[in-house]
């Protein structure tokens, strides 16, 4: 029975981000290097903000000084998400230079790429970090319940969390580097305004039955977010070139 809660939990919670991994980042080898040091550098991010938080806990088991310590967290990482904008933008230059000297066009496709690489690397260690490192418990006999929660397992909960902030993070990350790039207001407010959204949802299950409304919310947002990711895409992707072009460049490529 403990297997079937570890790996039940476990494919819920991380099935769908594998998938996502398996579909969009594991067909370019660069991606999957980019995701890997996107991952570490977010982990060293996470292991600051525990840093500068290890002189405050144990906070007062409520809402209100949690919200403040999400807010501050959320913050910090925002700040951090600034720096992966000048890197990726470096990183995008570099690789820009390289495939016009090759003959090649570094294109939308590929910012999209490395952007959804920089996204699964800080959905990766939110996942790891926050969640994965409660699933050693489900080996024990039994479940695990909050008082405020009666109706849902902690490990539930923390699975369902876990998908809704793995969608936020990785579109987050995306609109956000779009939005910089593009210098759009708009995009660039989308991400510290739903990652503090769905991190202060997951602070319902401080009320009695609040998980009932906040596992649905944060899965919302998740949801919501990869819609108006995808839509972003779409509409900020270049029209296809012309035949006579397209043939031009690959002309160019056999030479």
């Amino acid at each position: 029975m403990a297997a079937i809660d570890f790996f039940g939990y476990l494919f819920l919670a991380l099935g769908p981000p594998a998938a996502f991994f398996c579909v969009f980042i594991a067909p370019k080898s660069f991606v999957v290097l980019l995701t890997i040091f996107s991952a570490f550098l977010w982990l060293v991010v996470m292991l600051f903000t525990s840093a500068v938080f290890r002189g405050f806990v144990p906070l007062h088991p409520a809402a209100g000084p949690y919200a403040g310590a999400v807010l501050a967290a959320v913050a910090i990482e925002e700040v951090a998400r600034y720096g992966v904008w000048r890197a990726h933008a470096r990183l995008c230059g570099v690789l820009d230079s390289m495939s016009r000297r090759s003959g090649h066009a570094f294109s939308y496709s590929d910012h999209v790429h490395l952007a959804l690489g920089w996204g699964a690397g800080h959905a990766a260690c939110h996942a790891l970090f926050l969640f994965a490192s409660l699933l050693p418990l489900t080996a024990g006999d039994g479940s695990l319940f909050s008082d405020a929660c009666p109706g849902l397992s902690v490990f539930l909960v923390g699975a369902l969390n876990c998908l809704g902030t793995c969608a936020t993070l990785v579109a987050a990350m995306a609109v956000a580097l779009e939005g910089w790039r593009r210098r759009s207001a708009a995009h660039i407010a989308f991400a510290p305004a739903v990652h503090a959204a769905s991190a202060l949802l997951t602070l319902g299950s401080f009320r009695s039955g609040g998980c009932a409304f906040s596992v649905p919310a944060v899965l919302l947002v998740g949801a919501a977010s990869a819609a108006y990711a995808a839509r972003m895409v779409w509409r900020c992707a270049p029209p296809p070139p012309p035949a006579d072009a397209a043939a031009a460049v690959a002309a160019r490529r056999e030479e």
